[in-house]
């Protein structure tokens, strides 16, 4: 096989020009760092608080607000693909990341369901941040790493955290590991 010259400085350039892309495709993308995000952390501070004030099936929350975010996704999903464009390698890495995210995401919900939410709950820190750091890695974007990292050390936190004030650590794991990044990720220059 004949290559030819190949520059490696402009080969790097090719690659840097990819993750570049995929970075500002990403910002068009933060709004749904940003659904899950504040959605997740509604849900937990709402639940913190109706565990406070002892409402039965307070759980309720979850639920609903996890049913509503993912209409609202769909919605979102569909208008993204009715405008198109082209994917880039990266693109299609982080796409399928964030789809294989779903399978532990749901062996975890069912853990919490059916063993306990109290063992649940740091895995959920633990998936959103491994999935974060790799997007973020992917991207180049600090943010993104940094919440991940934060999202993985408080999911091992929580399990030393009594009771419903795991709630509390899961929203601020979510706080940092979607909501400052998807707001970051707003900001990315195009």
């Amino acid at each position: 096989m004949e290559y030819g010259n190949f520059d490696k400085k402009e080969a790097l350039n090719v690659i840097e020009e990819m993750v570049n892309s995929s970075r500002y495709k990403m910002k068009a993308e933060a709004k749904y760092f940003l659904l899950w995000g504040w959605m997740v952390f509604a849900a937990a501070i709402i639940h913190f608080f109706l565990v406070i004030a002892e409402v039965n099936n307070s759980w309720i929350i979850w639920p609903v607000l996890m049913g509503l975010a993912f209409i609202i996704y769909l919605f979102m999903v569909n208008k993204t693909k009715r405008e198109g464009g082209s994917s880039t390698y990266i693109d299609r890495v982080n796409k399928y990341l964030w789809l294989g995210f779903f399978g532990p995401l749901l062996v975890t919900i069912l853990s919490g369901v059916f063993i306990s939410w109290a063992a649940a709950y740091p895995f959920f820190m633990a998936i959103y941040g491994w999935s974060a750091i790799v997007s973020g890695g992917l991207l180049k974007f600090k943010p993104l790493v940094n919440g991940g990292i934060v999202s993985c050390i408080l999911g091992v936190a929580t399990i030393f955290v009594p009771g419903m004030y795991i709630l509390l650590m899961l929203a601020l794991a979510i706080f940092a590991g979607f909501i400052i990044p998807g707001h970051a990720l707003n900001n990315v220059e195009s």
